[in-house]
């Protein structure tokens, strides 16, 4: 018998508002399909309110997947030049940097709002300086992050031109 709870067992709706069954005893996928499973058919809901749901519970929380009718569903529109156009514009604006406004090669990082160039100035107090061009740029050696001079004085760092601090 599989694990299934029946928590989600509600086909009134009195419980939770909507008709619902437990993932793996829902109703007939040819009634009632998730919005997913109308895609994979080429429909789409069309508008309709859900007619049921279904419910499962994951890391401590309940979740839901709503339940259409696949008689009212309607046909998926098909994609035309011009929303194929809208999403590649959208794609790209995601990749310039509103600062800067140079086109990066992945996805602008959402937590900082600027390319990995303009965060840097900003963070190393250079802020309002013009970007350089990389093949401009100084290239400097990685800065380790390792304590090792901390604990052992006699290894010298590479900028103290091999004396070490404590000779």
């Amino acid at each position: 018998m599989p694990n299934i709870s029946l928590r989600y067992w509600d086909p009134d709706g009195e419980k939770f508002g909507l008709p619902t069954w437990p993932v793996k005893m829902g109703p007939d996928p040819e009634v009632l399909a998730t919005v997913r499973q109308l895609k994979q058919r080429g429909l789409r809901p069309g508008g309709h309110e859900p007619a049921g749901q279904l419910g499962w519970r994951i890391s401590g929380g309940d979740r839901f997947a709503y339940l259409y009718p696949v008689a009212r569903a309607k046909p998926r529109r098909p994609m035309t030049e011009a929303r194929w156009a809208a999403i590649a514009k959208a794609l790209r604006a995601r990749r310039i940097c509103p600062e800067c406004n140079t086109e990066q090669n992945g996805d602008i990082p959402r937590k900082t709002g600027r390319c990995d160039d303009c965060e840097d100035r900003a963070t190393t107090g250079l802020a309002g300086e013009e970007p350089q061009p990389a093949e401009e740029r100084e290239t400097k050696p990685p800065v380790s992050t390792d304590q090792s001079e901390a604990r052992h004085p006699s290894r010298a760092h590479p900028t103290d031109g091999g004396v070490s601090k404590h000779d």
